[in-house]
């Protein structure tokens, strides 16, 4: 019986390796199983739900992790939009040099607002706040691969910036973006560091939204967002 046991193991835990390239085990058993006969293991990750999210300071006004696969409560004011697992995902259509954006359909004023941004391509990548229904006047931060910049500008008849900071953007990588506007005075943190500030009263509230800019001479505009936040500032 322990012969035909162990044969069994080898058999089943070999079609494992053919089709996965390696075993993935959830016991300490059954890796203690696979490593009598010489078969290679790795622990599957359990999944673990994404903990509730608190603002640091203030009244919570939204949060979005995106699990449910859906844009409940997203409109897409121009290109294409969709949730594709647990994350939004943006790009910009043909031809390129085309900004895209999505609005989140709640406003506030005096507020916080962080979100993880993956720029894959393209121009830009970043984020509205006390913007317009259509995202095209308000505020917007942005990550630029092209330029290696962390921005600030405001939207109106055209962009004017408000600060930049050098940044040696990594295509891909996971930047968490935070924004808070308090009266007049705005400040942009990434990764929980403070890199820019700004004065201006052109716009004193507006919606939420997410921003991508293609560029003719790049590939389309493409950026990932998750763990979305927006808080009322104290």
């Amino acid at each position: 019986m322990r012969l035909r046991t162990s044969v069994w193991l080898f058999l089943a835990a070999a079609w494992l390796v053919i089709m996965a390239g390696w075993a993935a085990v959830e016991s300490q058993g059954e890796a203690l199983a696979l490593q009598r006969v010489g078969l290679p293991v790795v622990f599957r990750r359990a999944t673990v739900p994404k903990p509730k999210r608190t603002p640091p300071s203030g009244t919570l006004i939204f949060a979005d992790d995106f699990d449910d696969g859906t844009m409940s409560g997203w409109a897409a004011a121009s290109g294409q939009w969709s949730n594709p697992r647990d994350y939004l995902h943006g790009q910009d259509e043909h031809p390129p040099l085309r900004t895209v954006r999505a609005i989140k359909a709640v406003s506030g004023s005096d507020v916080g607002f962080e979100a993880t941004v993956r720029v894959i391509s393209g121009y830009t990548g970043g984020l509205l706040f006390r913007c317009n229904a259509d995202g095209t006047r308000g505020y917007e931060v942005g990550i630029s691969p092209m330029d290696n910049l962390l921005k600030l500008g405001v939207l109106g008849e055209l962009y004017a910036s408000l600060a930049t900071s050098p940044l040696t953007v990594e295509p891909g990588r996971a930047y968490v973006v935070r924004v808070e506007a308090d009266g007049s005075g705005l400040a942009v943190y990434l990764d929980g560091v403070k890199r820019l500030s700004a004065t201006d009263s052109t716009y004193a509230s507006g919606y939420f939204g997410t921003v991508i800019r293609g560029a003719w001479y790049a590939s389309r505009g493409i950026c990932e967002y998750d763990d979305m936040m927006a808080w009322e500032l104290p």
